[in-house]
């Protein structure tokens, strides 16, 4: 019995990512539950057993890649090969990966989804918090270093670059002029980042 939960298990977890993949290459609106299923070589009785509608398997990838995130945030926080600049670039500039545009877009949107989804229900699992908490740390520890202006206030400073994140994918996502691309919106966060350098 154990052995056929851990396979179900496995089987959520790859309908999921083959839902990820599958929004973010073709667009959530173009994706059915039976698209996932023939990806995947499932039945679409297998995929309705896991999931009750697409909004039910949205929910469970925000919540699955919710907990990968707080688990890479943790790594890159805690690598010990990394100086605290290259953990705050990587912390903030993992949101916006390499893709081409029609991509970009499509991740935005479930980057919004997500962003969406703290509003209506809370950030359940600390997502936000334990950003903005490992940002503050590495920014005071930038700030003693000499490589940040020691007058900002590193909570505030951290809250703000959370709050760029989020602003950043919305108006991307629905296409603000001067941000058609993720470069586009690196450059905005290194701009700021730039701004509170010595």
């Amino acid at each position: 019995m154990k052995r056929t939960k851990e396979e179900a298990e496995e089987t959520r977890k790859n309908l999921i990512n083959i839902a990820l993949r599958e929004f973010v290459k073709h667009g959530y609106d173009k994706i059915t539950l039976e698209n996932i299923a023939q990806k995947a070589g499932v039945t679409r009785g297998a995929i309705y057993w896991h999931f009750k509608n697409k909004s039910d398997l949205m929910e469970s990838l925000i919540k699955q890649k919710d907990y990968e995130s707080l688990e890479i945030m943790k790594n890159i926080f805690e690598a010990q090969d990394l100086t605290p600049l290259a953990k705050l670039e990587d912390l903030v500039f993992g949101n916006f990966p390499d893709l081409n545009d029609k991509e970009a877009k499509n991740y935005a949107r479930i980057k919004l989804d997500l962003y969406m989804s703290y509003i209506k229900h809370g950030d359940k699992r600390k997502i936000g918090i334990t950003f903005v908490k490992y940002i503050s740390s590495l920014i005071k520890e930038l700030q003693q270093s000499g490589v940040f202006k020691k007058n900002i206030d590193a909570d505030e400073t951290a809250f703000t670059i959370f709050t760029l994140l989020g602003g950043l994918i919305m108006r991307f996502n629905i296409g603000s002029p001067g941000h058609k691309t993720m470069q586009s919106l690196r450059n905005v966060l290194k701009t700021y980042i730039e701004q509170i350098k010595n």
